[in-house]
């Protein structure tokens, strides 16, 4: 469902309707133990508590996921063994139609994973472990590994993935661009 972003145009989604996107798993997609760096802009407009994006799709296989949630605070996990895991996040939960610009990422070299919303500074956890290479596809709007599966019901826009990148402090406030947005670099 396509409809006006933050940036432009933007994926919007109901739970009801199950709607998500999904891409099989992939070389590109697979972290192991590499430098990353995944950011969107959430807007939810119902109760949520989802996955915004990432390879999150049953215990045993979770890689890493960027949450977003009105219920408790957002946060960025990321999983070694697919099951125990390292997180860092928000301290309170998000509120219906706003705006929020979340990133998260994977310090290979710091053993760290961070976490940021509205770039108002980060949260760091030690994380020295990795990321799994599973299988499982990458999606965006649905939590598939909890019964019942979660749905995002709102909208997500300027998704960007970006492999052996972390992004500095200065990056990740040129894409926050004083809360107006920028389009994430290619």
């Amino acid at each position: 469902n396509v409809t006006a972003g933050k940036v432009g145009s933007c994926a919007g989604f109901t739970a009801a309707s199950s709607q998500y996107l999904s891409i099989g798993s992939n070389a590109t997609l697979q972290m192991c133990d590499v430098d990353f760096t995944i950011a969107a802009w959430v807007y939810l407009t119902a109760a949520t508590e989802a996955m915004v994006a990432g390879k999150w799709s049953a215990v045993g296989s979770l890689e890493y996921i960027l949450y977003a949630s009105t219920t408790e605070p957002p946060f960025f996990a990321v999983s070694a063994n697919g099951t125990a895991t390292g997180q860092a996040g928000g301290t309170v939960p998000m509120q219906l139609n706003r705006w929020y610009f979340l990133v998260g990422w994977h310090d290979s070299v710091r053993n760290e994973v961070g976490f940021e919303i509205d770039n108002t500074g980060p949260v760091i956890a030690s994380w020295a472990n990795g990321v799994l290479a599973g299988t499982g596809a990458f999606e965006v709007g649905r939590e598939p590994e909890v019964t019942p599966i979660r749905y995002v019901t709102g909208r997500i826009d300027a998704l960007g993935l970006w492999k052996n990148r972390v992004f500095t402090a200065a990056e990740r406030s040129a894409l926050y661009h004083g809360s107006v947005g920028r389009e994430p670099p290619c």
